[in-house]
C-alpha cells in the first residue's frame, strides 16, 4: 500500500515540475538559456579532462 502511494506521489512530482519545461511551444524560444548550456559544456569538459591535482598527505603525518 505505502509502495502504490510513494509511486503515485513520485509521478504526480514529475508531473508537476517536468511537464511545463518539455512541452513549450517554440514560438516561445529556447527553453535552455545559452549561459546553461555553456557552463554545461565547460563542467563536461572538466569532468572529463580534471585540471590540477589534490595535494597527497604525507603517511608520516598519519603515524603518530
Amino acid at each position: 500500500m505505502m509502495a502504490k502511494i510513494w509511486r503515485g506521489f513520485q509521478r504526480f512530482i514529475r508531473w508537476l515540475f517536468g511537464a511545463p519545461f518539455e512541452e513549450l511551444p517554440s514560438e516561445f524560444g529556447d527553453p535552455v538559456p545559452s549561459e546553461l548550456r555553456r557552463f554545461e559544456a565547460e563542467a563536461e569538459e572538466i569532468q572529463h579532462h580534471p585540471q590540477g591535482s589534490v595535494p597527497r598527505q604525507s603517511s608520516k603525518k598519519n603515524n603518530r
